[in-house]
């Protein structure tokens, strides 16, 4: 079996391209259609992962680009039987009661976790040196033979990834 490879989109910042760079970690830049990294093999694609840092999710959330970014990863993964995984770079966790961005951050958490809800990994990562290291980690689980096909046996709604959260949706205690 040919091992698993990785793909990083072209369109990354070289800070990313760097840190790859300086532990020698093999990967092959190209324009992705989804994603910002891609672990595939000759039995198919594994995994596809869309990296935000903070700031960029914020806005990502404000606009529909998360939204449609996230709808088009889910329909390769259900095409491909690909983990979708959402690498989000933030050196801290928050608590709910404050903003990041304009947005509360109790609404960012709860985005994040419908995300979760609708088949993503959601991996929080420190900064672009964590990240490389989480996909390192996850490319030799695939090729050890332990990284999971992903089934879309959550029966994924039709608008999967597009529906957007309003902060409506959010005020008041859930519990």
């Amino acid at each position: 079996m040919t091992p698993y490879a990785l793909t990083v989109d072209g369109r990354e910042p070289p800070g990313i391209f760097d840190v790859f760079d300086e532990d020698e970690i093999p990967y092959r830049r190209a324009n992705l259609d989804v994603g910002d990294f891609e672990i595939s093999g000759e039995d198919g694609i594994a995994v596809i992962a869309e990296r935000k840092t903070w700031s960029d999710l914020c806005g990502s959330l404000t606009s529909s680009r998360l939204a449609e970014q996230t709808s088009r990863i889910v329909e390769k993964c259900k095409a491909t039987g690909a983990r979708p995984i959402l690498l989000v770079e933030h050196g801290k966790v928050l608590s709910w009661e404050g903003q990041s961005g304009g947005l509360s951050n109790k609404f960012v958490d709860c985005c994040l976790l419908k995300y979760s809800l609708e088949g993503f990994s959601v991996i929080r990562t420190r900064d672009e040196t964590h990240t490389k290291e989480v996909v390192a980690w996850i490319m030799k689980r695939c090729n050890d033979g332990k990284m999971p096909k992903f089934e879309a046996t959550l029966n994924f709604k039709e608008a999967a990834g597009t529906q957007r959260f309003q902060k409506k949706d959010f005020s008041g205690s859930p519990w």
